[in-house]
């Protein structure tokens, strides 16, 4: 699978909270810099910060730009989590670091934001 769908699938995985997915197609030492919220260090802590995500259920994501540039990936768009009454929207970009010569990540910083308007 080349780069691209990898991270078109991944975005789908975090969508429906397909965390087996997420989970195989990092390392093990991956580092998850969510900016100004948390840092998370290995594949332990990058599981239990997706468990705490699947417990707000599946969300829809619309990506708006895939820009892919030999070992980093940088993935803009917006998701909206789906509560009974609620709209909430999300503005997000995901910069991934591929391992060398493999299409795992290895590093994910995620820099995200609530929007005021939909």
């Amino acid at each position: 699978m080349g780069k691209k769908d990898l991270i078109e699938k991944m975005n789908e995985a975090f969508a429906s909270c397909d965390l087996d997915f997420l989970v195989s197609n990092v390392t093990e030492d991956i580092k998850w810099d969510i900016v100004g919220e948390d840092k998370l260090s290995g594949l332990d802590e990058f599981r239990e910060q997706l468990e705490k995500m699947k417990e707000n259920g599946p969300m829809d994501i619309t990506v708006n730009d895939i820009i892919i540039d030999d070992d980093r990936a940088v993935v803009e768009g917006i998701f909206q989590l789906k509560e009974p009454g609620k709209r909430r929207r999300f503005a997000f970009c995901d910069v991934y670091v591929f391992k060398k010569d493999k299409n795992k990540v290895r590093e994910l910083r995620t820099y995200v934001t609530k929007m005021k308007r939909t």
